[in-house]
């Protein structure tokens, strides 16, 4: 691709225009479909009408890489219908911007920044232009004679940091996308960076998807209160955990150690809360499974794994006993009166709160006190 590099700066990014079927090609929809576990669908896709669009959609939205907010229907039909109408205008003045962790070799061929640009071997991340990328998707089906150049602005691996952020700022704002979402770019995007924010991620992860967790399926990954099987966000259980670390939860030096040292920690003091619970575990009646009560018993971990820090077999059970006294508090966590029986000034200090009375009633000490940061 000819491309000119624009330095700015200690960093560089690149500008091009590329024919539309190849870029459509090289591209990776990255919209998150909002309801994974019911199969529905978003907007008009859900209710019929353009078949194509529908399916294209469907496709895109249920993709596991996806992360961003879904696609509006109704708007890729409105860009689809101006792409139509426009004669003596561009159809895409402004430009597309795109991401790659690679990072790419530009090879110079007139003066020092205009030159060649290889294609990044996996496909890029749309930054900003998914709705106006996928309206010309439509487009080119209907008039696949027509040679569209598509304005381009390219990020790579060198640049990932403001890549990131940028993608952030564009898509939190006027719509604002869940943090909850913003937990799967520390796997997703970013390849290196805090490699707690990755170990957080991934043991957020596998507390969602693995069998032995006591919260298999009813992390809510996408953010919003709306699905009644989740009990906690999943933007919550990253910052518990990422807490934990940021306190020293585990000293392992390889990645991967400390994901698996992390993951078994925390998936043991919510078996034992589990069992310290019994029929209440689930009850929609109760509160021991709300998002308030699950982080405060996530911010006992420390305190149990410096009375037990390896990891066996029976740890769980014997957490369960350490943690048995706070079967006393059960009938204060019922959901009917809960704010009442805890008062604080929101959610962040009633976290503390009830960690605090958890705490206390199982004879642990805490670190540092629980209170609002």
């Amino acid at each position: 691709m000819l491309a000119q590099r624009v330095r700015q700066k200690h960093a560089a990014f690149y500008l091009l225009s590329v024919l539309g079927d190849d870029l459509l090609r090289r591209v990776r929809f990255t919209c998150r479909f909002h309801d994974e576990e019911s199969g529905a669908s978003v907007g008009a896709a859900a209710r019929g009408g353009d078949d194509a669009m529908s399916s294209f959609m469907a496709a895109v939205q249920r993709s596991d890489s996806a992360f961003q907010r879904p696609l509006a229907t109704r708007k890729i039909k409105q860009l689809r219908d101006f792409y139509r109408q426009v004669e003596q205008q561009p159809m895409i003045p402004g430009v597309i911007q795109l991401y790659t962790p690679q990072t790419l070799e530009f090879r110079p061929v007139h003066g020092e920044d205009l030159g060649d640009l290889p294609w990044p071997d996996e496909p890029f991340l749309i930054i900003d232009g998914q709705h106006r990328l996928a309206a010309l998707h439509f487009h080119l089906q209907e008039f696949p004679q027509q040679r569209v150049q598509v304005p381009c602005c390219v990020f790579d691996g060198q640049n990932q940091d403001f890549a990131v952020e940028m993608f952030v700022t564009i898509n939190s704002t006027p719509t604002r996308i869940n943090r909850s979402l913003l937990v799967e770019l520390y796997e997703r995007v970013v390849e290196s960076g805090d490699p707690l924010r990755r170990v957080a991620s991934q043991v957020s992860r596998l507390l969602y998807a693995e069998s032995d967790s006591p919260l298999q399926g009813r992390i809510n990954r996408l953010g919003g209160r709306s699905a009644k099987d989740k009990w906690i966000l999943q933007a919550e259980v990253f910052n518990e955990v990422l807490r934990l670390l940021v306190k020293g939860l585990c000293a392992e030096a390889r990645e991967s150690a400390r994901v698996a040292h992390t993951y078994a920690a925390v998936r043991d003091v919510l078996c034992a809360w589990r069992t310290v619970c019994g029929e209440s575990w689930g009850d929609p009646r109760s509160a021991v499974t709300s998002p308030t009560v699950l982080q405060a018993v996530l911010r006992l971990t420390l305190p149990l794994v410096a009375s037990e820090p390896q990891a066996r077999a029976e740890r769980a059970e014997q957490w369960a006993a350490r943690l048995r006294p706070a079967a006393a508090l059960l009938p204060e966590l019922r959901r009917d009166g809960f704010y009442e029986r805890f008062p604080a000034k929101g959610p962040v200090e009633r976290v503390g709160v009830v960690c605090h009375r958890l705490a206390a009633a199982c004879g642990l000490a805490l670190r540092e006190p629980e209170r609002a940061r």
